[in-house]
Parts: C-alpha cells; structure tokens; sequence
C-alpha cells in the first residue's frame, strides 16, 4: 500500500479543538488581509512606511507561526502530500528567493519571500484542520468579513474622516475601515460571492441571511467600485451555472468553447477586412469599460502600463527582483513615478508586476502555479462539484481583477491570500478523495 494513503497518527481524528484552531486561522488570515498594512487607520502615512511597522511583523510572523505549529502537531510530513499536488507554486517560490541575488533590495526580497512562504502555510494547515467541513469554514470565513463591513459602515456614516475617501476625484465613496474603495469593494464582493454560496448548501433563516446580504450590498453599492461590481456579479454567475450538473458531458462544454472562438475569429476577420488593421485595445475595451462608467484608457491606467513596459524590457529575462519595485522615494519606482502628477504604487496590472520583478522565468513559473491549479479545480468536478463551482469561481475573480489591480504575488493583499486558501483546499481534497481510493482503483486512475 502507498505510504501517501497510510494516516499517521497525528492523521487519525483530530480533536475538536484543532478544527477551531483553523476557522480561526482562516478567519484571521482574511481579516488581516482586508485591514489596512499595519492596522493603521492614518492615511496620511505611505503604506510602504507602514509596510515594515512591528505591528505588521507582529500580527502576521504570529499567524505564521501557529500555523507551522498546527501543521507540526496535526499533520507533520504527511503535508507533504497535498502540497506536492502544486509543485510549481514551490518552485515559484524557490525562484523569488533566489533573485535575492541580483536584486537592488536584497532585504525586500527576503521579506516578501517570507510572507509567501508564511501564507502557504496558513493555506496548508487550514485545509489539512477543515478538510471535513467546508460550510462551516466557509461560514466563519463570512461572519469575520460581514463584522468588517458591518463596521465599515458605521465608519462611513459616522466617522467620515476614515470611513469615506478624501480625494477630490473620489469624493463620496466609502472605504469604511478598509484602506481604500476598491479594497472595501472587492471584500464586498467576495463576500456577497460567499453568502451565495452557503445559501446554495446550508441555507440560514430568512431574516440572518437578509441582514447579512443588506450589510453586503451597502458596502459594494457606496464603495462605488464597478470592477468590484463586475467581480461580484461574474463570480455568482459563474458558480450558479456549475454547482449543479446542467451540463452533463465534457462534449458539450467543449463544444461551447468552439462556438465562442469561432464568433471571435470572425469577428475579428470582419474587422481586419473593413480596416485593414487588427483593432486597438483601447477599440476592444471600450464598449465593456462605458458599461461601468469608465473611459477607455481605464482611468488612466493604460499610461502606468506604457511606463511599466519601458521597466520590463530592462530586466525582462529574469526580473529585478521580487517585491523590489514599488519601496517609495528613492526606490526603483521613483523614475516612473516622477512622469506623473499623483503618486502610484502599483501598475494597477498584476501580470505587469510579476514580469517586472521576476521576468519571463518567474512569470512562466506563475502562469504554470495558476495552470496547474486549474486543471486541480477541474479534477475537483468529479469529486465535489459545489467546490469545483466555488473554486473555479474564485480562480476567476483573481485571473480578471489582476488585469486592472495589482494583486498577483503581493502576499498580504486580500485576493491573494484567498487564492491561496482555494489552492489549499483543492489539494486538500483531491489527495483525500485518492487515499479513499483502493491501490486497483489507484492504478486504473
């Protein structure tokens, strides 16, 4: 018999209070995520100051800590086994600590390297403590971020200074005690996604679930962030036409797939030969970016994204480093900060920022992670179709929201963490379901 399906016996039925230990890491991890760097409300301090505070190392080495610890009473090598259904996450991993050597910030790549490590072990230890109750991890996972918005509502009603953004441009939206509106947004979304979810499989009463979806909407609504908007609405969509089997055959959605490239080649076709040309991006965003308000140029993100190529090609083989980039004055961002009239921190583009700091190598090793973790989602549907749904949904979420937000590796942020988590929990149970199976079935699969 394999030794990856014999359980050891820190394996053989955990107590009770070991289960808490992971709905509190769980619920820990997502509200350390959405809160502002450092649990700091002064907006006035940049957030890369902020950034290295001892509150921040303080609240998160801690987490990281108890989570090595669980994994070493509850589960000890045996970990090994469902982390290893991601080999390219580690190998990720290995990659960033090793630009370390070529780096101009040394002492960031080490930093950030930490935290990724740290947060995969949250991820493993939350999956390996709730592998047997999804709806209840999924409902602590609720409860903690409806409190957040909860009281990010009183901040917006009563504590303005905090709760509602002060720039001009963004005068009236909400961020509540959330360190901006497309933070407060995206946790809306995230959460309205959640509540969908567990009304699908363990409905609660009426008037629990209507309080909760009223304190949901009111910060997505106010946060006015119509990406976030988008997310929400693509996500319960997506998982409402999976959770069930609608579509019985692989036939059938492969012949989906053909239909929808077919439509785009020859719209495409039509357009070369009307124009002689292929379109613009700014010609192919367009009609999508006036459906929510904003102008082609993405509120001016395609300018950053102009400047963030001119960056790559400097170092486009192998990076300059990762989390090196955006550090404030006196960084490797300070060039491209100073050809504009406000100060970003970040692209606004995920997949920029991963080619920017660990170039064609890194970003190859990222894309295999997510393909991998892919095709793991999909193994899922035939385990568990509600998670495949569920996972498949938020894998979605983080794969648009990075085409205009920079959340991609930047470990502490809020859909990164959950992305993490979802990674976890999919291993989790698709090396569960192959130890239940017997060594003939093993061979045959």
């Amino acid at each position: 018999m394999n030794t990856a399906d014999t359980p050891t016996p820190r394996q053989q039925g955990e107590p009770h209070a070991w289960q808490w230990a992971g709905w509190w890491l769980f619920l820990v991890a997502l509200a350390f995520a959405a809160l502002p760097t450092g649990l700091s409300w002064n907006y006035d301090v940049v957030s890369e100051s902020s950034d290295g505070s001892w509150v921040l190392r303080l609240q998160w080495t801690s987490v990281f800590a108890l989570a090595a610890w669980v994994i070493y009473k509850t589960a000890g090598w045996a970990v090994v086994y469902p982390a290893a259904k991601n080999p390219f996450v580690w190998l990720l991993l290995a990659y960033c600590v090793l630009t370390v050597g070529w780096s101009p910030e040394p002492g960031a790549v080490i930093k950030r390297s930490f935290q990724f490590f740290g947060v995969l072990l949250i991820g493993l230890s939350v999956a390996h403590l709730c592998r047997h109750d999804f709806v209840k991890l999924l409902r602590t996972g609720l409860d903690g971020l409806t409190v957040i918005l909860f009281l990010s509502i009183l901040a917006g009603v009563f504590v303005p200074d905090i709760g509602r953004e002060s720039v001009v441009s963004l005068a009236g939206a909400w961020r509540g005690i959330l360190d901006q509106k497309n933070t407060l947004g995206i946790v809306s979304a995230v959460s309205l996604f959640f509540w969908l979810v567990l009304q699908t499989l363990a409905p609660r009463r009426w008037w629990v679930a209507s309080l909760s979806c009223l304190v949901i909407l009111t910060c997505l609504v106010m946060s006015r962030s119509s990406t976030s908007l988008f997310l929400a609405l693509m996500s319960m969509g997506l998982y409402l036409s999976l959770y069930r089997a609608y579509i019985r055959t692989p036939l059938a959605i492969a012949r989906l797939v053909v239909v929808v490239m077919m439509v785009l080649t020859v719209g495409l076709t039509v357009f070369f030969f009307q124009h002689s040309r292929l379109p613009l991006w700014e010609e192919l965003i367009e009609p999508f970016s006036a459906l929510f308000g904003k102008s082609a140029d993405l509120t001016g993100r395609t300018e950053i994204w102009e400047y963030m190529w001119l960056e790559i090609e400097k170092h486009w083989a192998f990076g300059l480093g990762y989390g090196s980039f955006w550090l404030g004055p006196g960084s490797p961002s300070q060039e491209l900060v100073s050809h504009f009239y406000w100060t970003p921190n970040s692209a606004h583009n995920g997949y920029l920022e991963v080619l920017n700091e660990l170039g064609v190598a890194g970003f190859g090793l990222f894309v295999l992670m997510l393909l991998n973790h892919l095709v793991n989602v999909i193994r899922l549907v035939r385990v568990d179709r509600p998670k495949f749904a569920f996972h498949l949904s938020l894998l979605a979420v983080f794969l648009l929201s990075n085409a205009t937000e920079s959340t991609a590796l930047r470990i502490l942020l809020f859909l990164q963490v959950v992305l993490f988590m979802s990674m976890a929990m999919v291993n989790q149970d698709l090396w569960s379901h192959d130890r239940a199976r017997t060594p003939g079935e093993l061979n045959n699969g």
